[in-house]
């Protein structure tokens, strides 16, 4: 299992200077199905807006 899991999203509430800090990660395939022929094929689902109000 991955130690760090980068994250460039700064507005995540996860996201603490390019670190994810959610208990897990949940990575899924657009359009759904099991396999992505490249990177941009997936989108991370663990993402919440970070509420700043």
């Amino acid at each position: 299992m991955a130690r760090d899991v980068f994250c460039t999203v700064r507005n995540c509430k996860f996201w603490d200077d390019r670190k994810c800090t959610a208990d897990a990660i949940e990575v899924n395939v657009d359009g759904g199905g099991y396999t992505a022929g490249y990177t941009a094929e997936t989108n991370c689902h663990t993402f919440k807006a970070e509420n700043k109000g």
